[in-house]
């Protein structure tokens, strides 16, 4: 789990009763919401070096309650990703040669 969202509403009842969703995201977003906590998880593998950066706007996080009329909040949820060492070091060519003669000084 990533980060708790909270909303509340002061009514009674179903009035009072949220459902939060992610607005204005594909389905093949990274992050998932679960609609009746606000707890956002990991929804799909992550590379930094592919996005280092999410914002989901200013809609990004949706609640809203279950009352006539249908009310909303919103908030702003950004999300940085942290560099992992998940890169092999290699070397820059396959293979090195070299012809060395038998009276080399040490340390040559």
């Amino acid at each position: 789990l990533v980060l708790h969202v909270q909303a509340i509403d002061a009514d009674a009842g179903d009035n009072a009763r949220l459902e939060y969703r992610l607005a204005g995201v594909g389905h093949d977003f990274p992050f998932a919401i679960n609609n009746g906590t606000g707890w956002i998880s990991v929804a799909a593998e992550l590379d930094r070096e592919e996005v280092d950066f999410y914002s989901f706007g200013v809609e990004g996080v949706e609640a809203r309650d279950h009352g006539t009329p249908m009310l909303t909040a919103s908030a702003s949820v950004s999300v940085t990703i942290l560099d992992v060492n998940d890169n092999n070091p290699t070397f820059t060519q396959p293979e090195y040669t070299v012809r060395l003669n038998e009276d080399a000084a040490v340390g040559t």
